[in-house]
């Protein structure tokens, strides 16, 4: 796969793990654009809602010092398209994932996100499901190191307090840890 696959298609070359991830170095940031880590998606889902869950997931690393996180396309389902046109080789997922996990602290949490490929501007919280869906959807056994109890505990709940996705606290935790303008 090469940049210029994606010219003039309409697609953003979307970033799995964000470059804004990785400005604590140009070269860091650089890594971000290699074609492996890059995705179609549509644009006003790219720069819309994925790139708001990106910018809170940011926040939530500032809050509890270290995440695990994990990214990526639904490839199981039927692509959205294939391009390009001559080729046909590159599969425009219909969702995206995302998982995050604190295990640092004595009470671990969890999230999971699961987006459609379009756009969409719902709160964060209309999106989140169990990581169980999340496997369920991709056949990707994401905590299988965790001890069996805590990982069937934090796969198969979700508690919106754990990240600020309440209703109550949802827009303080969004704005309160928006790194946006580092994008």
């Amino acid at each position: 796969v090469k940049h210029t696959d994606y010219s003039g298609l309409g697609f953003d070359r979307g970033h799995l793990a964000s470059a804004a991830d990785f400005n604590w170095s140009r070269a860091g940031i650089e890594t971000t654009f290699f074609t492996t880590n890059i995705s179609p998606q549509v644009p006003r889902f790219n720069r819309g809602i994925w790139k708001k869950l990106e910018s809170s997931v940011r926040g939530w690393a500032v809050q509890y010092g270290q995440l695990y996180v994990v990214t990526g396309p639904i490839l199981t389902e039927r692509a959205k398209e294939r391009f390009p046109r001559d080729r046909n080789y590159i599969a425009v997922p219909r969702r995206y994932y995302k998982i995050i996990l604190n295990y640092n602290d004595d009470t671990p949490i969890a999230a999971a996100f699961i987006m459609n490929n379009e756009d969409m501007s719902a709160a964060l919280s209309n999106y989140i499901v169990t990581i169980d869906e999340v496997e369920k959807a991709t056949g990707i056994d994401f905590f299988s190191e965790l001890p069996d109890a805590l990982e069937a505990e934090l796969e198969s709940s979700i508690n919106l307090d754990d990240f600020g996705l309440n209703a109550m606290s949802r827009s303080i935790a969004i704005m309160q840890y928006d790194t946006s303008a580092v994008q």
